[in-house]
């Protein structure tokens, strides 16, 4: 299938589309996107059976080692032709702010904030992905969602999560606090949190000639 086909296949609601996240909390957004017929949705390769996926979009998955091997895992099942979408954190985000200091801890140094440069690449280079709607060495992303993390307790929840999940729970904390302490009565505050979206195609020749 081309990318145009199942572009078209999605907007008629006819693609099997997945999503793999690593917080199990966004099931029911992506399951209830009326874009999208009878969506799935994942937090783990091995829960899938991907021989008849036609899309699946990672998101904000890319961040360590660990769920960029499971990402090139789950590529590895999935069919030549299979679109890829990846989307995560842009550099204005939140999360790549506070990613950048907690990367200078000794300890748990992480690279997170740099995941469209050195994390994807790996992913690119080892399932074989190869950019349908630019050139191939190119950073730049093919789209931008621009958004802004209001800040309530859901919002402070999941940024707890995850930078917990990322890098301790000392980290998750702090970033709650942080979150708290904005959101103080009388206090608004809205932070940017856009994300960086890129598209590609699956090909499996051009990862066994890598």
């Amino acid at each position: 299938m081309s990318y145009l086909t199942i572009k078209d296949d999605m907007a008629n609601g006819n693609a099997k589309v997945i999503g793999v996240d690593i917080d199990q909390s966004w099931g029911p957004k992506y399951k209830n996107n009326p874009a999208i017929k009878d969506p799935r949705f994942s937090t783990s390769h091995k829960e899938i059976d991907a021989k008849e996926i036609d899309v699946v979009v990672f998101s904000h998955l890319l961040y360590t080692e660990s769920s960029v091997n499971d990402a090139i895992a789950l590529l590895k099942k999935c069919k030549k032709g299979t679109i890829v979408i990846v989307r995560g954190a842009s550099p204005n985000s939140f999360f790549t702010l506070t990613s950048m200091v907690f990367s200078l801890r000794l300890l748990t140094p992480t690279r997170s904030h740099y995941w469209y440069k050195s994390q994807l690449r790996k992913l690119v280079k080892s399932a074989g992905l190869v950019r349908v709607l630019r050139e191939e060495d190119q950073i730049k992303p093919d789209g931008v969602v621009i958004q802004k993390y209001e800040l309530n307790s859901d919002s402070a929840m999941h940024a707890q999560n995850l930078l917990g999940f990322l890098y301790g729970r000392i980290a998750g904390d702090s970033a709650k606090r942080y979150l708290d302490e904005l959101m103080r009565p009388g206090d608004a505050a809205c932070i940017p949190n856009d994300d960086l979206v890129y598209v590609y195609s699956l090909d499996n020749q051009v990862a066994r000639e890598r």
